[in-house]
């Protein structure tokens, strides 16, 4: 076989096992903090800190209760994030998944 369509095939190879890799999950939290903040970008890379993963931050209700993003490989991955954000408990008072139904618009 030909040296370049041997490399064509490999490339399409790698290509078609990238596709099918499943998406990362994104879980969405309500995080109530210990200490009130508004600081959104200080209550982000605390939070990424602590899951050990990455976490957006999303909306505040007020300066203690906040709406974040969670994401993870896979759901086993997002359980373990959410118990070391629980464990956290000098940061947070209450850490629990966002089960609110959203509508989604067109």
């Amino acid at each position: 076989m030909p040296q370049a369509l041997t490399t064509v095939l490999t490339l399409a190879c790698f290509s078609l096992a990238a596709c099918a890799t499943p998406p990362a999950q994104e879980w969405r939290l309500l995080v109530k903090l210990t200490e009130p903040s508004t600081d959104t970008l200080s209550i982000e890379r605390r939070a990424s800190e602590t899951a050990r993963s990455p976490v957006r931050y999303v909306a505040s209700t007020s300066p203690q209760w906040h709406a974040l993003a969670l994401s993870c490989a896979d759901s086993a991955a997002c359980e373990q994030a959410v118990e070391r954000l629980r464990a956290d408990t000098s940061a947070y008072a209450s850490v629990s998944l966002d089960r609110r139904r959203r509508v989604v618009t067109p």
